[in-house]
């Protein structure tokens, strides 16, 4: 398992940017992240397909698609 963007967290603990309480917080927000997604990875993988499902019927339905920022940066 692979936790991006640890190094960040940690930086901006160190520089005073997030307070003690913040940097728990987001420690215990990864770590109950990783125990709901992959603790079961047949579980999460049904949710991510049945996400896929609902994304799928609605395109069909001609909902419009916008692209998510992540994807958008990810083009510039």
């Amino acid at each position: 398992m692979k936790v991006d963007d640890r190094d960040e967290l940690d930086a901006g603990y160190k520089s005073g940017e997030l307070s003690k309480e913040q940097y728990d917080a987001a420690l215990m927000e990864g770590e109950k992240i990783l125990e709901d997604l992959c603790s079961d990875i047949s579980q999460t993988d049904q949710w991510c397909a049945n996400i896929r499902h609902i994304v799928e019927d609605r395109i069909a339905d001609g909902e419009l698609v916008r692209m998510c920022r992540e994807v958008l940066a990810k083009r510039k």
